[in-house]
């Protein structure tokens, strides 16, 4: 649990400042028994989540509209659970608010939420409750150093594409354990890192889930956090409030069409990682597959992070454009015991050992 407590008038008041940023207006209070709820009090919020059975007493309870049901069914649930503030879109059915109509005066507070934006507000409130921020660089540690302590600070590595985000998140957070000690890991897969190792439920998590467990890591010492940036984690807002020091772009072919509507709405949703979700000292490693088809999406996403003014370093399997490689091998040997060869980076060449 986060060692931070924010009461709900100070939270309404980042929701309204950041709204403000955003050029978005508060949500119309579309009923007039709405505002019958309480929507300020002094409750200290030191929790966030979005399951009514994940509540711990001093939590906020967003309760969205899901694929299967609303959260606001639960809302009884929840206060029983201890939930101390309830965050709600105007446009909740009215039958639902009962429970914080029969309260009355004793009713949780609530904060109402854009039906419009919704996951994107849960999103930012999740990062203000648990405190987590992703603006500074960690120092890079020899292995066994221990870091300073720090409030707040996370490094976030995201790796999208279609195909490899598993094994090249888990690869990379390999390496950097190796080289640093722990970090976390969250994928496809596993979830790990501060003491946690948990079988994933989804590529990319819930904002609520994400951000707790941000501040996990943080508490344990941790700096740095490799992960999966899926293209519906993008799409859900899940990652909205997180901001990318270092970002990968593996590939793109045919998958989730079932979510979204075409292959160029499941490019844009790759593409906000490198649009909307860097830091201002971001790297970005962007693969070009000359054979690839989708070798266009690759070309966008360069574009959209050096035009914000991003480090891209361009990867190729082999130097074929002066201009336009910045990593690629320059020697590259493939046999039964593994690969070895030395990779050019912009700084340095790096010898290559590995059976895999």
């Amino acid at each position: 649990m986060s060692a931070f407590v924010l009461s709900i008038d100070d939270l309404c008041t980042k929701l309204d400042t950041w709204r403000t940023q955003q050029g978005l207006t508060r949500p119309q209070i579309l009923l007039p028994l709405h505002n019958q709820l309480r929507q300020a009090g002094p409750a200290l919020i030191t929790s966030i989540t979005h399951d009514s059975r994940s509540i711990l007493p001093g939590a906020l309870y967003v309760a969205l509209a899901g694929r299967v049901t609303h959260g606001a069914r639960f809302l009884s649930s929840a206060i029983d659970r201890g939930a101390v503030a309830i965050a709600l879109p105007t446009d909740t059915p009215a039958d639902l608010l009962k429970p914080l109509i029969d309260l009355e005066d004793q009713a949780p507070p609530v904060i109402w939420l854009s039906p419009q934006y919704a996951r994107l507000e849960m999103a930012w409130l999740s990062a203000w409750v648990t405190h987590v921020t992703f603006d500074a660089t960690p120092t890079i540690l020899s292995r066994g150093d221990v870091p300073s302590p720090s409030s707040s600070t996370l490094s976030l590595i995201g790796i999208t594409g279609t195909n490899g985000k598993t094994t090249t998140s888990t690869l990379l957070a390999s390496m950097l354990r190796y080289a640093e000690g722990d970090v976390g890991l969250i994928g496809t897969i596993e979830t790990s890192g501060g003491g946690v190792k948990r079988t994933a439920r989804m590529t990319t998590m819930e904002a609520p889930d994400l951000h707790t467990h941000y501040r996990a890591l943080i508490d344990a010492g941790l700096r740095r956090c490799v992960m999966e940036v899926s293209s519906i984690g993008i799409e859900e807002d899940r990652v909205s409030a997180c901001r990318y020091e270092r970002a990968a772009f593996l590939n793109l072919s045919a998958d989730h069409l079932d979510y979204h509507q075409d292959m160029a709405c499941y490019a844009e949703a790759k593409l906000k990682l490198f649009r909307d979700l860097l830091t201002p000292n971001a790297l970005s490693v962007i693969y070009l597959d000359d054979e690839d088809p989708f070798i266009d999406v690759a070309r966008r996403a360069v574009t959209l992070a050096e035009h914000s003014g991003r480090t891209v370093w361009r990867c190729r399997l082999t130097r074929t454009s002066y201009s336009e490689t910045d990593v690629y091998w320059q020697t590259l040997s493939l046999t039964p015991s593994g690969i070895t060869g030395i990779i050019s980076t912009p700084l340095g060449s790096i010898e290559v050992s590995s059976p895999l």
